[in-house]
């Protein structure tokens, strides 16, 4: 399995701007500091808990002129490619990127993986304009130095646009001080956030309506420090006071003291039945009616949290219609502190189980799971895995199973082989190849006695995916045979393993082979378990087809695929990353038709699917998209491409893709180099082909790679043989390589090495040969349709074209061929006094001596040998009735020939 999804559909209330609180303070002078912080500076937001940066961040960013992205972040944010998709989802959000670019996350922890979507990302902000503030609140909940260095990044390569606000509890371990020397930091700490007197006067008469003198407000703001929280809760509890003055003068001590005085004089003049609730109800990172009734008991909570909210109590709401909220950070730390303190830890795990069970039954795992660890419930943690695993890796979300199974016990899933397998499964689809293994091997030594062979059949076929990945494809090969012998066709192991026997015979070079394998995976396109398999089956069944020259049924099995990943995504809104392989084939058959526009758009849909964390579909959508790009001159973004080609078969980890990316990019400088006649990108082409030994023609077998292309690398050897005028060392080489492409069916190589072929020949003045050869590459392309192959070696195939075309079995689709030749195919003029018109090539040749050109450098434009040349200066000269070059010069023009 080489498929990996990113974490599943993130939480949008992380996304909003906290509504205005009604007993807010406007803070103008703080307003205003931020209003003057253009694009490319950062603010750095950092005090204690309930100093009022949240708030003051959202009463700003409501009435900003600018878009505002907001991310509030939690403790399981500490994860960087969760962190990524995050940013990515607030940006888009606010419309600071378009959602048609389509950045929606990472597939790897992989830095490589992260940095390309980081950077495509900054581009992005970049390339949009428009002045953009990007908001972290509570960014002290990241730790771990990976999200740092995300940061650290943003910060480092700012856009010009965008203001980056950072609020904090404590100081992030960023390099600021260049930011600061620069005077591109804006710092608002504790002391810019204390109230002064004046503010706190408004908030205590304005807001709250409570009538303070100026010395009580005095007092108050003196014992709170101007602390926010401290002089909410002091309000909260004056309100009904009979004696502000007495509760003032009694009310001291430092900000810890103040807060817990001030949460116990909160919650004690409370209602018994709110005060219940807001302890019983604090286990929660959010709330919701039915959530809250379901863990206390009661039928009502809607009203007491429309109660809580009216009142101001340290409600937050967490959308627009007001079904979620959450408790302010620091208010719910203290009720979890009071509830720990008044109840028995048995009445909290049944909150907590109570949770889960809600969280579950509404089929939302991740907190389902988060409680069922809180309780201590290790039965139900384990359910909700194994329930809920398998489903995500069919998606292709395996990082998300990884932390998941990070936080059972493990002595407890070192008894269960079923987590043990999806553990493995998930760690494969995450490349943590070691890992994996360890858990085969602890799954091996613990297969029951019922049922074994079933999973000693799982087992295997992990083994021997992972022998795969890992490079051992002999002992792969046998290890998955041996599984396929004791699993059952119904088995979700049993398509994995169909699956993985069909990549080993594509690698093998036995297409047939791998279509019968891979036909059979998809047969578990109809279980709940079995789209991935099928997916994976469909489209690289389909790649055999297109491979073998059935593109018509290459594109009807892409399609099918996505009308199954459409299917699933109507039920499980995943984005549908897996269309991305799916649109890669539709890119790839448009492509060898020499439709470039249709396969450009199906290749970047691929790219943009599989950026949604499917790494293989992204990787054959970066493929196709360097040959279109490419073929279509565009070479910078040809070249782009292909670093990303190279970038994926990285991240991947996978042996087979490693060279076939890397000369893919030197493809792309060869024709670009023959296109715009720079020397230096043929010159690092040529030696690059040295220095690995592709042009040692009589060893070119050891050069063939195992794998999907093996022979990519020598056939752009080939045509610097040609170019170095090499050309019975060409012939060898093509000749052998154009036996092994018939051998193992691969139709687009036996026509691109028959027109290089032809080409070989007319250079070594073999005429009867190259007709040969170009008229059987017509006859096996007409079939399928591939122009593409023709158009691919210049101008140069096209008098062979012509004189094989005639005798073509499908004359018309020779006739498409030569009319697809971006440089037009002239007619040949019938000329008066002149016996036998001259041909196209004849025509080159005269146009190339009249510009002064030797046959020497005739030949080499011309792709020729000298000794073609100078046959063909005959040919010339006899049909004008010359004795020479100048004459024929003279004479052609005369009959305007030239």
């Amino acid at each position: 399995m080489t498929a990996t999804l990113v974490d599943a559909p993130l939480l949008a209330t992380k996304l909003f701007v906290p509504p205005p609180r009604q007993n807010r303070v406007s803070r103008a002078r703080l307003r205003d500091q931020l209003d003057a912080a253009p694009g490319g500076t950062v603010t750095l937001t950092s005090a204690a808990a309930g100093s009022g940066k949240s708030t003051l961040l959202a009463d700003w960013a409501v009435s900003a002129d600018k878009r505002v992205a907001w991310l509030s972040l939690d403790p399981e944010d500490d994860e960087p490619r969760r962190f990524l998709n995050y940013i990515i989802a607030a940006l888009e959000n606010a419309g600071t990127i378009a959602s048609s670019n389509a950045f929606a996350g990472v597939s790897s922890t992989n830095p490589a993986a992260i940095d390309a979507v980081l950077t495509e990302l900054l581009n992005a902000i970049a390339e949009r304009g428009a002045a953009a503030v990007l908001v972290l609140d509570d960014y002290h909940v990241i730790e771990g130095e990976s999200v740092h260095g995300i940061v650290q990044r943003i910060i480092d390569h700012l856009p010009p646009s965008l203001h980056l606000v950072i609020a904090t509890r404590v100081d992030p371990p960023l390099a600021l001080s260049r930011l600061r020397a620069r005077h591109l930091l804006l710092e608002i700490r504790a002391g810019d956030l204390r109230f002064t007197p004046d503010e706190a006067a408004r908030f205590f008469n304005d807001t709250m309506g409570l009538g303070l003198t100026d010395a009580q407000v005095a007092e108050l703001e003196e014992r709170t420090e101007g602390w926010a929280v401290g002089l909410q809760m002091a309000a909260i509890s004056l309100r009904g006071q009979g004696g502000a003055k007495t509760f003032i003068s009694t009310f001291s001590g430092s900000n810890r003291y103040v807060l817990d005085y001030l949460t116990e004089e909160v919650l004690g003049r409370q209602p018994p039945d709110v005060r219940s609730f807001l302890l019983e109800t604090s286990i929660l990172t959010q709330l919701a009616a039915p959530l809250c009734d379901a863990i206390t008991g009661r039928t009502d909570s809607d009203r007491v949290l429309q109660q809580l909210d009216a009142a101001n109590l340290f409600l937050i709401p967490l959308d627009d219609v007001r079904f979620w909220y959450r408790y302010h950070h620091l208010f719910a730390s203290l009720l979890r502190h009071e509830l720990d303190r008044s109840s028995s830890a048995e009445h909290i795990a049944g909150l907590h189980r109570r949770a889960s069970a809600w969280y579950a039954s509404n089929k939302i795992p991740e907190p389902a799971l988060h409680h069922a660890v809180a309780a201590r419930d290790d039965d139900r943690a384990m359910a909700i895995v194994s329930e809920n695993a398998r489903t995500r890796i069919i998606g292709g979300d395996g990082g998300t199973v990884v932390r998941w199974m990070a936080q059972l016990p493990r002595e407890r899933v070192e008894r269960d082989i079923d987590l043990l397998l999806v553990h493995a499964l998930a760690l494969t689809s995450e490349y943590q190849f070691g890992a994996a293994l360890r858990e085969v091997d602890c799954a091996e030594r613990i297969i029951p006695a019922q049922n074994s062979e079933r999973y000693r059949g799982a087992v295997l076929s992990l083994r021997g995916l992972l022998e795969r990945l890992t490079g051992l494809l002999g002992n792969s090969v046998e290890t998955l045979e041996q599984a396929m012998t004791l699993l059952s066709p119904d088995d979700f192991w049993f398509s994995m393993t169909s699956f993985n026997l069909g990549m080993a015979a594509i690698i093998e070079s036995d297409l047939r082979k791998a279509e019968a394998y891979l036909r059979q995976a998809t047969g578990s396109r109809d279980r709940p378990d079995g789209l991935l398999t099928a997916v994976l089956g469909q489209c690289y069944g389909g790649w055999c087809c297109l491979w073998r020259g059935f593109a018509g049924e290459a594109l009807q099995m892409a399609r099918e695929a996505n009308e199954w990943i459409e299917a699933w995504d109507a039920k499980h809104a995943t984005g549908r990353p897996l269309s991305s392989l799916a649109y890669a084939l539709l890119a790839d058959t448009h492509r060898m038709w020499n439709d470039l526009d249709r396969a450009r758009e199906f290749a970047n849909l691929a790219m943009e699917s599989g950026r949604k964390g499917f790494v293989i579909g992204y990787l054959e959508g970066a493929r196709v998209l360097t040959q279109v790009a490419d073929e279509q001159g565009d070479w910078d973004a040809a070249i782009a491409a292909a670093k990303e080609t190279m970038r994926g078969a990285h991240w991947a980890g996978n042996p087979d893709w490693l060279e076939p990316a890397k000369a893919l990019e030197y493809r792309v400088l060869w024709r670009r180099g023959q296109a715009t006649g720079n020397r230096a990108d043929l010159d690092a082409v040529a030696r690059w082909c040295e220095e690995n030994g592709f042009l040692e023609v009589d060893r070119w077998r050891q050069h063939m790679h195992p794998g999907i292309f093996p022979d990519y690398s020598l056939m752009i050897a080939a045509r610097v043989l040609l170019h170095q005028e090499r050309y019975q060392e060409a012939q060898r080489l093509l000749d052998g390589l154009f036996d092994n492409a018939l051998r193992i069916e691969r139709v687009p190589a036996q026509i691109s090495l028959l027109v290089l072929g032809s080409l070989a020949e007319a250079a070594l003045g073999h005429s009867d040969e190259a007709l040969v050869k170009m008229h059987r590459a017509l006859g096996i392309a007409s079939k399928p349709g591939f122009i593409r192959f023709f158009l691919d070696e210049g101008s140069a195939a096209v008098p062979l074209i012509e004189r094989a075309a005639p005798r073509a079995t499908d004359r018309d689709f020779a006739l498409r061929v030569l009319a697809a030749f971006e440089v037009p195919v002239k007619p040949r003029p019938v000329l008066a006094g002149v016996a036998e018109p001259l041909s196209n090539r004849e025509i080159e040749v005269l146009q190339l001596i009249a510009a002064g050109a030797s046959n020497q450098a005739a030949a080499r434009k011309l792709f020729v040998a000298p000794s073609t040349v100078k046959k063909h200066l005959e040919n010339i000269y006899a049909k004008l009735g010359v004795g020479g070059r100048i004459q024929a010069v003279a004479r052609a023009r005369e009959l305007q020939i030239l």
